[in-house]
């Protein structure tokens, strides 16, 4: 029995996904230089303001990937305690919200990644996000009725 067309694309993709992983940031910084919306008299120094948080950021995901941790757990107190060293401090909110993000994009790469290795258990998996999606669609509307803190 041979292997369906997306089944080798996916295991190809999987076998070179660390050229993925380095070519990501790049093909993000050119799309934001190209396509993001800035003010009109915006010059490259607009964009290169903050250059040096790509070789950071780059080595921080490669570190993350590599061990398997959370990025957040590298990127967060580097914003707390080394950016601002060199620019404004930032929020805590928007602190948390960097490392959810993070969160997010390295939970689901590792996700994917574990379904396709089939580790696993996709009958618990369906019935543990079964069971956790109505509270997720009940607090998501909760945040509209519960005030926020004075």
């Amino acid at each position: 029995m041979s292997a369906s067309t997306t089944e080798r694309a996916l295991e190809g993709f999987l076998r070179r996904q660390h050229l993925f992983v380095f070519a990501a940031p790049v093909l993000f910084v050119v799309g934001v230089f190209l396509a993001a919306p800035a003010p009109a008299d915006a010059g490259t120094d607009y964009w290169l303001e903050f250059w040096w948080l790509f070789p950071a950021f780059l080595a921080g995901a490669t570190i993350v990937n590599t061990v398997g941790i959370s990025g957040s757990a590298i990127f967060v107190p580097f914003l707390i305690f080394v950016f601002p060293l060199f620019a404004q401090p930032l929020e805590p909110e928007t602190l948390v919200k960097v490392g959810l993000i993070s969160e997010a994009f390295g939970l689901s790469s590792s996700s994917v990644a574990f379904v396709q290795y089939g580790l696993v258990d996709r009958r618990l998996a369906l019935a543990l996000v079964a069971g956790g999606l109505p509270f997720v669609v009940g607090g998501a509307l909760l945040s509209f009725v519960v005030p926020e803190p004075v």
